[in-house]
């Protein structure tokens, strides 16, 4: 006598996990200061959870990260925008 086959099913579940960073902030910063990520030519403003925290960048003034040509992160932009 043979055996039925079993109905197997397999679901794929999409986990989106947040990406946080690792360690402490780099050294340096301040007021006025932003941190750009010199790899996507983002920068973030003193508060965020990514100032200092990239694994490449450097702190400038904003007047400086937008001469560079980078552009403030698309989620502190989106806070900014809400009254």
């Amino acid at each position: 006598m043979a055996t039925p086959p079993v109905a197997t099913t397999t679901t794929s579940a999409k986990t989106a996990k947040a990406v946080e960073p690792a360690g402490a902030a780099a050294l340096g910063g301040g007021p006025g200061m932003v941190w750009v990520n010199t790899e996507s030519h983002t920068y973030h403003k003193e508060g965020s959870r990514w100032y200092g925290r990239t694994k490449k960048g450097k702190y400038m003034s904003e007047q400086d990260a937008l001469k560079e040509g980078a552009h403030l992160d698309k989620e502190e932009a989106r806070v900014k925008k809400q009254p």
